[in-house]
């Protein structure tokens, strides 16, 4: 799943989200609509510990591009495209992250 941060021609979350997706994806996406956020904590260094916020979010697939290479990592990502059914085969995300996916589909129905 693509993720990463704003980049300064990023003026908001969504263009970051777009951007990001194209980029590690290589497909782009539109309709993107907020499903819901998650604070996260990074402990590696206790004494200053990261906080940062995840943003969750739903979009409808407009194009398939041809795979290229991701600027930030300097590699072809692997991608590969299940059916919502099959997600959390591939994403474990505990109980938190399954009330997150429920969540999710209930704001995909509404772009529908």
């Amino acid at each position: 799943m693509p993720g990463g941060g704003p980049e300064s021609e990023d003026n908001d979350w969504k263009e970051t989200l777009i951007r990001e997706v194209n980029e590690e994806a290589s497909v782009e996406i539109k309709d993107v609509t907020p499903s819901g956020y998650i604070e996260t904590i990074s402990l590696n260094n206790l004494s200053h510990p990261r906080i940062g916020v995840g943003i969750r979010a739903v979009a409808r697939l407009k194009k398939i591009n041809s795979q290229k290479i991701d600027p930030t990592t300097g590699t072809i990502s692997k991608r590969k495209f299940i059916k919502t059914s099959e997600f959390l085969d591939y994403c474990r995300w505990s109980k938190n992250g399954e009330a997150q996916f429920k969540i999710a589909l209930k704001t995909l129905r509404t772009l529908k």
